[in-house]
């Protein structure tokens, strides 16, 4: 059940009964209430950091390019993509039911580049290639490609999310395939876009 917000209230004019409480009252209580409300959501940001990832959001299975959950497991951070069975079948996907990739395994070859990129010998060689990387086509066709993508990333995220968390495979595997045909006629609008934006 969703409440509406106060804008969208409907207030009598007229008491039609005998109020319960006062407006003051009234008012207080739902002061009271937001407080709470917003204690509960500063504790609840806390409980979630309390665990922290590195690449949060950011690594992806190499097998089924579905992003992988954080996890701790004996005091460590692992990344861990957990592939129901039904959804393999469903893909005609071979996966293995866990895959999982300790954080360690990425953060100590990146400490390592990091600091051997930024020394002041290699600095002027990294900026130019930070900089290089950065896209130079930034038209609006350009942008509305990419949000689209961006779009579909995020609904296959939610997608994968429910089946993980046990919805209907048959349902949620058409979605998938809906987003991910979505996807990929933005992927190619992008590179059509930015074939055009290099031939002119």
């Amino acid at each position: 059940m969703r409440w509406n917000t106060r804008d969208k209230w409907v207030v009598s004019k007229e008491i039609t009964h005998p109020p319960l409480i006062d407006d003051e009252t009234f008012e207080q209580a739902q002061a009271l209430l937001t407080r709470r409300a917003r204690a509960v959501d500063r504790q609840e940001r806390q409980r979630r950091a309390r665990n922290p990832y590195v690449f949060r959001w950011k690594i992806y299975c190499a097998v089924c390019q579905r992003r992988m959950q954080g996890q701790y497991h004996h005091g460590a951070a692992y990344y861990r993509c957990r592939f129901p069975q039904e959804y393999a079948l469903a893909n005609e996907v071979e996966h293995p039911h866990n895959v999982y990739l300790r954080e360690d395994a990425l953060t100590d070859p990146l400490d390592e580049w990091l600091a051997s990129a930024f020394t002041p010998d290699h600095l002027d060689q990294t900026i130019t290639a930070m900089c290089d990387a950065q896209p130079t086509d930034t038209t609006p066709q350009t942008a509305a490609a990419r949000a689209a993508i961006a779009a579909c990333d995020a609904k296959l995220a939610q997608y994968r999310a429910a089946l993980d968390a046990g919805a209907d495979p048959a349902l949620v595997t058409g979605w998938i395939t809906q987003t991910q045909t979505e996807r990929t006629r933005a992927e190619a609008d992008l590179q059509t876009t930015q074939r055009q934006s290099h031939a002119g």
